[in-house]
């Protein structure tokens, strides 16, 4: 069983799956909803096989009798139907992570990339990349938790650049940890953010305060 790490925080639980099981698999693992089983209609091969580990992570982590049906809003972000419980969902080459929390969360998790390079200018502000300057990891890094609070906010419409700010991040406890802040609508949105290496990629975490 390729679960390759799971942690549980004070405001979230998280694990990372690395993919090798082929579709039975996980179709013989979870009892899909009519909603779910509506849904995966329209997916093929890879897309298919992302979706069915995603919900069964998910349901990993909830860890309960009966796992909760995965739905998505009218954004596109995932959530439990009838939980309160907040989850997001990342996949990368053959890893999928999945995060749950009692509050808003956003999870990235990114094969490192040198290609990361060519595109700072489109999501790191000045002062970020006078921070990250060529450094892939930290470039890596910052891309996901972009991505991580992106996730977290959950809606549409944000620039990178001007809308999402992450701080320098500091070394605590095998974890690296920042704050990001999402500025919408005149509003301030205030995350924690939490990341590490895993294997060959980064895995960022995005919780709101």
């Amino acid at each position: 069983m390729p679960l390759i790490f799971q942690d549980k925080k004070d405001k979230f639980s998280f694990a990372i799956w690395q993919i090798t099981e082929n579709l039975s698999f996980f179709l013989d693992k979870i009892d899909l909803f009519k909603s779910e089983q509506k849904e995966i209609e329209k997916l093929k091969n890879k897309r298919l096989m992302e979706w069915l580990a995603s919900r069964y992570l998910v349901s990993l982590i909830e860890a309960k009798n009966q796992r909760s049906a995965c739905l998505k809003d009218k954004y596109g972000k995932p959530y439990l139907h009838d939980s309160k419980k907040k989850i997001s969902i990342s996949h990368s080459g053959v890893y999928m992570a999945a995060s749950i929390s009692d509050f808003s969360t956003g999870i990235d998790i990114q094969m490192v990339s040198d290609k990361i390079n060519k595109i700072k200018t489109k999501f790191l502000s000045k002062a970020e990349l006078e921070i990250c300057s060529n450094d892939i990891i930290k470039l890596n890094r910052y891309w996901t938790a972009k991505e991580a609070l992106y996730k977290a906010y959950g809606k549409k419409g944000l620039n990178f650049i001007d809308d999402i700010s992450v701080e320098p991040f500091v070394e605590q406890k095998n974890y690296l940890k920042s704050t990001g802040a999402v500025f919408k609508n005149k509003n301030t949105f205030d995350y924690n953010i939490c990341s590490r290496n895993i294997q060959e990629a980064i895995l960022t975490i995005a919780i709101e305060k």
